[in-house]
Order: C-alpha cells, then sequence, then structure tokens
C-alpha cells in the first residue's frame, strides 16, 4: 500500500493540474459580419452586484490591476465587454483570471463597420455592465463605428450610468 502513495500522489496533482486552467482555444468562439467574438465565464449568469459609473483613463506602461479590479467592482462583478479593433482574447483572459471577480468577459473584435449593425454583436454591448476599450490607435474605433447601431448603442450604456 505505501508503495503505491506516490504514483496516487502524482495522479492527483496531475488530474488538479490540468483541471485548474481548463484549455484555451486558439481562434475566436464565433464570428460575424466584420467581428470576432471570444468568451469566457457564463454569460448567462445574473450579475452579483449593484452597478456604477466609472471612467476609467488608463493605457501605455504597466497594466494596472487595482484599476481594473475597481472597473469590474463597479461592473457589479458582472459582465465585462472588451471592445478592440485587432487581437484576440487575451485581455480577456486577464481580466477573468488574474483580475477576477467577473460572471464573464467577451471580446469583441471589430473590423469594419459592418459589424455595428450585427443584432448579435448589439446584443452583447446590451447585457454588459461595463466596457473596456482595448486600446491601440483609438480612430479605428470611430472609422468602424461612427453613425452605426454599435455607436447608439455605447451612447446608451452611457447615458444609463454604466
Amino acid at each position: 500500500m505505501v508503495r503505491f502513495a506516490p504514483a496516487m500522489a502524482l495522479a492527483a496533482l496531475l488530474v488538479s493540474t490540468a483541471t485548474a486552467h481548463p484549455a484555451t482555444p486558439a481562434g475566436p468562439d464565433a464570428a460575424g459580419p466584420g467581428y470576432e467574438y471570444y468568451v469566457t465565464g457564463d454569460i448567462n449568469a445574473p450579475t452579483p452586484g449593484k452597478t456604477g459609473p466609472l471612467l476609467g483613463l488608463f493605457g501605455g506602461g504597466d497594466w494596472p490591476i487595482e484599476a481594473f479590479r475597481t472597473f469590474v467592482k463597479q461592473s457589479g462583478g458582472g459582465h465585462i465587454v472588451v471592445l478592440r479593433a485587432r487581437g484576440g482574447r487575451e485581455l480577456q483572459d486577464e481580466i477573468y483570471n488574474d483580475v477576477g471577480g467577473a460572471v464573464s468577459v467577451e471580446t469583441l473584435v471589430i473590423h469594419n463597420e459592418d459589424a455595428g449593425e450585427d443584432p448579435k454583436l448589439l446584443a452583447v454591448i446590451a447585457r454588459a455592465d461595463g466596457i473596456f476599450f482595448g486600446g491601440g490607435d483609438q480612430s479605428n474605433y470611430v472609422r468602424a463605428w461612427k453613425g452605426t447601431a454599435l455607436n447608439k448603442a455605447l451612447d446608451a450604456h452611457v447615458k444609463a450610468g454604466k
């Protein structure tokens, strides 16, 4: 019986390591006209806390994890949406795994104005408790969203005090 203890301990370690962080898919979870979609967490879970307004301006330099924790807290620990012009799920996974506290994090990588009229994309924005703009050249956002239903949905999000 004692001879099997190291083997059982190793097996338990391998199982716990394999289940601690599930494998991240390589590509997007879905795509629509002019965008890719990535998701982590449970998009159907209720928002656990109260949401409140927050305008966080950060960029360049070190990654401000405490600022992101405040952002998630002001979002009620609910549904975070990351809007980007390029990239993938990296920032989403950092928010969900390293910052923690959000029931879901979704990323929309928007390439052109076609995305701004897609009902599925607009539904993601509608359920968002907090929206984070992923950075980079901000003119890419203006070009792709100006005058679209996405532009109006973002305005409504701000007017709702989220």
